[in-house]
């Protein structure tokens, strides 16, 4: 590993320019088509894909939409509820916690379901 990170500060290659030890894979540069990285943890090193992929795809798609929507609801334009002469009524934009709170609390909630495998998702 040290001879890896070694490596990587002088080359910004990981492989390359010290021959990396026997038992340590090459280190591939990850590629979405491949879905290959090197896995590290405290017994070995080794080269996988993304482990649960699809379940990841659909928490990010649940993460983007979530997003999207508290976008769309901080930019709603929200009424005043008082008025004064020359005013009209006119609605502004004002930061809307409440429509806040209730999108990040649905976003929680969905993520809670999609990482227990939750039978709505699975």
């Amino acid at each position: 590993m040290m001879t890896m990170w070694t490596n990587f500060a002088k080359s910004g290659n990981p492989n390359q320019p010290l021959a990396l030890p026997a038992d340590v894979p090459e280190w591939p540069q990850f590629i979405t088509e491949t879905n290959k990285f090197l896995d590290l943890n405290k017994d070995n090193i080794s080269v996988i894909t993304t482990p649960h992929k699809e379940r990841l795809e659909k928490v990010q798609s649940v993460l983007f939409e979530a997003r999207r929507l508290q976008v769309l609801a901080d930019e709603a334009p929200v009424e005043c509820g008082t008025t004064s002469e020359g005013s009209g009524g006119d609605s502004v934009n004002e930061d809307n916690s409440a429509t806040t709170l209730v999108l990040s609390n649905f976003l929680f909630l969905l993520t809670v379901l999609l990482v227990s495998k939750h039978p709505l998702f699975f």
